[in-house]
C-alpha cells in the first residue's frame, strides 16, 4: 500500500499593518508564529517528505524484486 503524501503545514496569517513611514510590519505574535513556522513546521515537513521518499523505495525495490 502506498503510505499518503504529507502534507505542507499552511503558511501562517499575518496582521499587516501600515506604519506612519509607509513602511508595512508585522505584530510580535505574528513575528513569532512566522519563526515557528520557519524553525518548526517547514523542518518537520522536510522529515515527512524524507520518510515518505523512503517508504515509497522500499516498496518500488519490493516490487523490483518480484519482477
Amino acid at each position: 500500500m502506498i503510505p499518503d503524501l504529507p502534507e505542507l503545514p499552511p503558511f501562517p496569517e499575518l496582521q499587516w499593518m501600515l506604519e506612519e513611514n509607509g513602511r508595512y510590519s508585522i505584530s510580535e505574535e505574528d513575528a513569532d508564529r512566522l519563526l515557528d513556522y520557519r524553525d518548526n513546521e517547514l523542518p518537520l515537513y522536510r522529515f515527512r517528505i524524507e520518510q515518505y521518499q523512503r517508504e515509497l523505495g522500499v516498496i518500488a525495490d519490493s516490487i523490483n524484486q518480484r519482477m
